[in-house]
This record gives C-alpha cells, structure tokens and sequence, in this order.
C-alpha cells in the first residue's frame, strides 16, 4: 500500500471524525428533546453508537473509494416528533407509567429506525434505488426545512436557559406581571458561542467551525462561574453522562416493550414513519454521494449504496443509536485532508470509539444554551439552498408566465410541506406533498402531450407529385392534420388530446396521430382513442395513428386494450409518411384527382417539359429508351456509374436508403416525374437505389444521348436542363423538410 496515501487516509479519518463531534452532540441535544433536557446524554450516546456504525460501514462496504457518513440530526427530529406524538395515547399510559415510560418511548425510537434500515436493505436489495428519487424535490424541501424548523423551535427553551416550553411561557408570563425579570446570560453565552463558530467558518475550514463555538462557549461558561457570583444564572449544562459501556443490545428492550405494550394501536405511524425515513435518507445519501462522485470523477452504484446505509441504521437502532446517513460537508473534509479510500472511514470509526470513552469529562461541561445556539447556527445552515433561491425569484416581473407559474408552484408545495412539517408532523405532510405534486404533474402534462399540429402546407408525405396534385393538397391543407404527440398518453392527458381534436375537426377530415415520440398509452388513453375513432365515422371523418410499427409494443398494447378497429380497417402505419401519403391520396380522390393512370404519359404530359414545342418533343423522343419493369425490380441501383435521366410514364417507384440498418423511404415518384438526373449533371455514382414499387415504364435518356443531343439539337438540350433545374429547385425544398423532420 503507498505510504503516503496511508497518512493521507489517517489524517483525513482524524479530522472527519472531530468534525463528527459536534454534529454528535447536535444530533444528542435534539434526538430526545421531547423527552426533556435530562435525556440529552442518553441522546448524545445514542448518537456516538450512530456514528461509530455510519464510519464502520462506509469503511468497509462502502464506494465510491470515499463517502463520510454521520449522525442526521434533521432525520432524527422525525423520531423525536413520532415519539412525541405516541407518548399523548392513552394505549401507550395505560402499559407504561413513572420511568419506565421514556426508556419505551426510546425503544420505540429504536424499532421505528430499524423498520428505517430494514426498507433501505430491501430496496438496494432488490435493485430499486433509483426508485427512492421518485419523491418530487419541493416536497423532499419542504421536509428538510420542516425538519429544521422543528429543530431549532425545540431548542428555544435551552437557548433561553428553562428546560421546557412549559416553563419558557410560566417564565415569560411572570415578567409580563412584573414578578420575575428576565435572565440574559445564557442567550449571551449562546451569542457568543455562534460569534465564535461564524468568525472561525470565514477564517479556516480545517478545524469544525462548530466544535470552536462549543469550545469558546464552555470555557467562557467556566470562566464566568468561576470569576463571577453568577452560578445558576448562566444556565445549565449537559450533564455528565451515563458510565458504561455505549453499545449495548436492545433485545432485550424492544422484547419488553412489544410485550407489555400493543405495538399494534401505533403499527401504522411506526411503518410509516419508518418507510418515511427510509426514503428522506436514502434520497439525501445519493444526493451526497453524487458530490463524492464529483470530487473523485467516479459513478456511485445506488443500491450498493442504500445497502450500506441500511446495514448502518440497522446496526445503530440494534445498540440503540439514532439515524445516519451520507455527509457532502464530511466527506470533502476528509478528502481535503488527505483521505482518498474506504481506509479514512475506518480511522474516523476508530477515533470516534476512542472519544466516545474519554469526552464524557469534557461534553459534561457544556452549558445547553451554547449547545442550542450551535445547534440552531447549524441548522439554519443546513436549510434547503434550492428554497432560497426560489424565495429570490419571487419578484417574477422580468419572468415570463410559464416560469412565473414554475416558481409559484414549487414555491406553494415547499411552504406547505414545511407548514405540515412543524404543525402536524411528517406523516401527513408526504401525503399532501405527495398529492399536491402529482396534482400539479398532471395539470403539467395536460398541456404537453400534443407537440404541435401540422397541415399539409406545413408537411407533405414524401411522394414527388405533379404540381397540379400538389397545389391541389395545398389549397385544401386544413383537411388533413397531424398531431404529434410525446410523452405517455395517459388518463391526465388524454381528454386534453380529445379536445384539441374535436376543435380540430372543425376543418379537418383526417386526422393523423404521430406517435413517434410516444411512450406509453394506457387504458384511459386507448379509450379516448376509441370514443374518437367513433365519434368521427358518425361525421364521415377518419382517424389515423402513424408510427406503429409491427413489433411496437404500444400497437400491441392498444389492440389488447381493445382498439383494433383501426387495425383492422388499415388506419394504423408503420411511419407518418405512409399515413399522410393514404391521407393525401384519399382527399384527391375525394376531390376527383390523382386517377390512376391505365395508360403511359407521353413526354408531352411531363409537366418539366412544358417548354418543348411539339417538334422538339419529337426529337427528345428520338433519343429516349422505353424500359418495362416488375414490382421490386431496381431501376437505378446505389454505386452504379450509370449517368442516364429517368422519366416515369406509367406505375410509382420509391427512392430507398440504408441508414444504419433500416431501409429509409426517401422519396415515392407517381407518374411524370424526372428523376436521376444529379448523375447527368455531377458525374458521381449513384447513392441510392430506385425500387419499383408497381409495374412501371420508364424513359431513359442515356448520358451518352444526352451528349449526342447537346451536339445536334442544343436548344431542345437547353430547354431540358431548364426543366430540370426548376425540377431540382423543387426538390431541394423537399429535402430541406426531411433532413429537419429526421433532426427533430
């Protein structure tokens, strides 16, 4: 192993767990803060064993090479606020009473983060880590600023100086009547300690900005007891904490308390709060190990990592600890340090076994005010960046609509998450996050699922017509339109798509859904689909779905759904090409156009050539070849150095591609069209082949009758290449369409 990476790892690990120290005691102070004060030790051990369990993991099971964990005092003020709420049922009185009752209430605590572990394991376990994402960001914010707020509510009265909010408001309302005057020392102390923490932040990040303010605020504390006659006026301190060893088992503990008291009348909140906690701290863990990723140029594996997490809050409630999980703040200390691998978080768990035997002198000494100010300091910092800068943008003058009503939206779901948070607890508050989220995602989606609609003068199917034909479909556009669609088609979507078809409809007699960009279509979906199909056969209009190919899974999810009436009556395409060309053939049809040619076009009747005069019609026809072929033969075949120029008298053949394995349908040619006649002009080889898709009859002016007829008649030659280049204008415009169609 290099040595030098060895040092870097021990001084990296050292440093990370003194910066642990401090969110230890935070994670104390808040852990049981229902409780009452005299509990902060029992919490401050708890979260010892936390640490200890979250370093030992991570150093062992853990990667990228370096990830810190550490006690979340944001995750256990959820145990705390279940806890809290447990101990007002009458069920939980009636088996527990005196002392007994708050070593359950703990216990309770312990079972709760086991369910917390035991979800994480599973849900690595069966490969659904990306599924813990799934919580919106608004309502993940809102319980993290809900979480803080609690937070630093509960820690008021230590702040102040009284145990309790009980006492905090005899106290406020006896110096209202003037019996009592108000104690500012342990607000000054705590002042005075967050001075401390703020200036040593802006100073140097190698020593915890916290673990300074804790440290000035205890030695001012003895010193002012020691120089002053204050004594109790500045408050009281954590308290020396219990002897013995911290790690213990809690079988025992949890067997008691599930016999002598019916887990069942509080099944529900335990799970819940469980699961919930499960899913906070796995969503904040891959947040963290995201930033690990960022600093080591690795990709996290997200399961591995729930896994890990999971096995550390199982192991913490099994020796009564409280919840961890992953720390961006830890681990670029660490690696700022020096720590690189899994080795620093091994030294971080022994240092922190080692502290956790000899502080107890030392954490004894801190007074609660300063510890509450730390806290709260800390806590602030912790709340939700993403919040703050939505609060910025509220002036939404220089916005526009759409992102006026983003930002209000979120802004909405964040409040009220936090709101539901602090007054009701977490439960409640992911049920209305949860809803309110989705509702807007629907609201959302409604207006998304149609791209945007298209009529025949904006696309055209690529079948090369006669202008005649095509100023026809010009004229009449509005009677054909395309719906391009995207994302899922689904129950939030579909009567939105059914609106805007049924407006549509006011002109439109076809009716074309692209769902090229489709995802999914279900039951509500398929029905909608089923009722308009319906509904426009009642009017004589009809209904088209365009980019279904055979084997594509939403065709065959919607013939199981029961819409195969448009299978079956041949209103289903494999792309929206062949969709808009029947749609386009139908409305000539309809309009007494495009009758199928019986016999073959004389040159004459090739619109390109409606600059020749009869008797120089006459001697292009003395130059051409008469070719006949079978549906499927070649007419032109791709790498051929053939040069000759192509009329098609009679039949339609297609312009075919290969791109990376697909055979392309480039453009389809109907009766009196000239084609191939880039060879003529650029002398290249052929880069497509040219199917007939019929029986068809073709001219052929050979390269070499071309250079005859140039030599002997140069203004019949002259006249054909002015056909051809409008012909080419024409076709540029074509192909401007499609190379954007395949951008899009």
């Amino acid at each position: 192993m290099d040595t030098k990476q060895l040092w870097g790892d021990v001084s990296g690990g050292i440093v990370g767990s003194l910066m642990v120290v401090p969110i230890i005691l935070s994670c104390g102070i808040v852990s049981y803060q229902s409780l009452g004060p005299q509990f902060v030790s029992a919490g401050i051990i708890a979260a010892f064993v936390s640490a200890f369990f979250a370093a030992l993991m991570a150093g062992i099971f853990g990667f990228p090479p370096l990830h810190g964990n550490c006690p979340k005092t944001s995750h256990a003020a959820i145990l705390s606020s279940l806890i809290a709420g447990i101990s007002t049922h009458q069920a939980f009185h009636s088996s527990f009473t005196g002392d007994s009752a708050p070593q359950a209430l703990i216990t309770i605590c312990i079972i709760t983060l086991s369910v917390s572990g035991l979800t994480q394991l599973a849900l690595g376990g069966a490969g659904l880590g990306a599924i813990v994402k799934f919580i919106p960001h608004p309502v993940l914010a809102g319980f993290i600023n809900g979480f803080a707020l609690q937070i630093i509510i509960g820690q008021v009265p230590n702040l102040l100086g009284y145990p309790s909010f009980d006492e905090l408001k005899a106290t406020l309302g006896a110096i209202l009547i003037g019996n009592q005057t108000f104690n500012p020392y342990p607000l000054c102390l705590a002042m005075f300690a967050c001075v401390l923490a703020t200036i040593s932040s802006k100073i140097s990040k190698m020593i915890p900005s916290a673990l300074v303010g804790l440290t000035g605020g205890a030695l001012a504390f003895v010193g002012l007891r020691h120089f002053t006659g204050l004594g109790d006026s500045l408050g009281a301190t954590i308290g020396e904490l219990p002897t013995g060893s911290y790690f213990n088992l809690q079988f025992e503990n949890v067997a008691r308390v599930v016999k002598n008291f019916s887990v069942l009348d509080d099944w529900f909140s335990i799970l819940t709060t469980g699961i919930t906690l499960a899913l906070i701290s796995s969503i904040q863990s891959l947040l963290s190990i995201s930033s690990a990723d960022e600093l080591f140029g690795t990709r996290h594996n997200s399961n591995k990592e729930l896994m890990v997490q999971g096995g550390a809050n199982l192991l913490s409630a099994l020796f009564g600890g409280t919840p961890n999980g992953g720390s961006p703040n830890v681990t670029q200390n660490m690696y700022a340090n020096g720590g690189r691998t899994r080795n620093a978080n091994l030294v971080s768990a022994a240092t922190l076994l080692t502290l956790s035997f000899g502080l107890g002198d030392v954490i004894a000494q801190i007074p609660l005010s300063v510890m509450a100010g730390v806290v709260i300091l800390n806590t602030a910092g912790a709340m939700d960046k993403w919040t703050q800068q939505l609060l910025k943008k509220v002036d939404l003058r220089h916005h526009t609509s759409s992102n006026r009503v983003e930002v209000l939206t979120n802004l909405i779901v964040v409040i009220l998450v936090t709101v539901l948070v602090v007054a009701t607890g977490a439960l409640p508050a992911l049920g209305v996050g949860m809803t309110l989220s989705f509702m807007v995602f629907l609201y959302q989606a409604k207006d998304t699922a149609v791209r945007k609609v298209l009529h025949l003068n904006q696309i055209m199917s690529r079948i090369d017509r006669p202008v005649i034909e095509k100023n026809i479909l010009m004229a009449y556009a509005d009677r054909v339109a395309v719906f391009e669609l995207q994302g899922p088609l689904f129950f939030g979507a579909a009567e939105t798509v059914s609106q805007q078809i049924e407006a549509e409809m006011a002109t439109a007699d076809w009716i074309i859904l692209d769902f090229r960009r489709n995802s999914l279509v279900d039951a509500s979906g398929a029905m909608t689909l089923k009722r308009l199909n319906t509904n426009m056969s009642k009017v004589h209009k009809k209904l088209i779905l365009a980019y279904l190919p055979l084997d594509s899974q939403i065709r065959q999810d919607l013939s199981d759904l029961g819409v195969e009436e448009l299978e079956t009556k041949g209103r289903v395409f494999e792309d929206t090409d062949t969709a808009l060309a029947a749609a386009e053939a139908e409305l000539l049809d309809d309009l007494g156009f495009a009758k199928e040619a019986t016999d073959d076009l004389r040159l004459a009747q090739f619109e390109l050539l409606s600059e020749l005069n009869e008797e120089e019609l006459d001697i292009l026809a003395s130059w051409v070849d008469v070719h006949y072929f079978n549906q499927g033969d070649p007419i032109i075949e791709s790498g051929s150095d053939d040069r000759g120029v192509f009329f098609l008298a009679n039949g339609q053949a297609s312009v075919c591609s290969t791109v990376r394995g697909r055979v392309l349908r480039l453009v389809t040619y109907r009766p009196g069209i000239i084609f191939g006649e880039m060879a003529l002009f650029t002398g290249r080889i052929r880069s497509a082949d040219v199917i007939a898709d019929t029986g068809a009859t073709v001219f052929e002016l050979t390269h070499g009758a071309y250079e005859r007829l140039c030599i002997e008649a140069p203004h019949v030659a002259i006249k054909l290449l002015t056909g051809l280049g409008s012909g080419l204008a024409d076709r540029l415009v074509a192909t401007t369409h499609i190379v954007r169609e395949l951008e899009s």
